[in-house]
């Protein structure tokens, strides 16, 4: 049985959990991807238009959104708040449960 969002993959603008979906395996892959750069942009969603933060890696055409929880975790990863260095580093992108 295929992931649920595989039915709206192509039509997602944004990278999300769907993409490291394994259907073979029943899980999703951890992969290693290049930061290429940040930018903002306006993001139509349920609470309307909102101004977000999205990253381009080099390993996928559509963004990711980044949120603070992501920026922290890059922060602490390369030990500066300064953006800029991550730029062409590689990290692991996965998915983890949160709980709400």
């Amino acid at each position: 049985m295929a992931h649920w969002r595989e039915m709206f993959k192509d039509s997602d603008k944004y990278l999300g959990s769907v993409d490291l979906w394994n259907d073979q395996k029943k899980s999703y892959n951890q992969v290693v991807v290049t930061i290429d750069k940040f930018f903002t942009d306006e993001m139509v969603g349920s609470m309307g238009k909102e101004k977000k933060v999205f990253v381009k890696l080099k390993e996928y055409q559509k963004p990711m959104v980044a949120n603070v929880t992501n920026m922290k975790r890059l922060a602490k990863l390369f030990e500066t708040v300064d953006s800029d260095v991550y730029l062409g580093k590689k990290v692991a992108l996965g998915v983890e449960k949160v709980s709400s």
